[in-house]
């Protein structure tokens, strides 16, 4: 560490501190990247939802409405 940060021209401390940030920032934002990913991959569809169930229980109550067996 003394070496390097001698030939940066910088502070040992600086580069004690660039060199934690180079290896935990990149792990803090991938982190952050997937769970927005995983918040968008598995979202609860909402009204989209409701508006199946509400069509599949429309159509099960026609079908035995004509006696159908579903």
């Amino acid at each position: 560490m003394e070496e390097t940060a001698a030939c940066l021209n910088i502070p040992q401390a600086t580069f004690r501190s660039r060199q934690y940030r180079a290896r935990v920032l990149p792990g803090e934002s991938l982190a952050r990247e997937i769970n927005f990913a995983e918040h968008d991959l598995f979202e609860f569809g909402g009204t989209r939802c409701d508006r199946v169930v509400a069509s599949v229980l429309s159509r099960a109550t026609k079908e035995q409405g004509r006696g159908g067996q579903h």
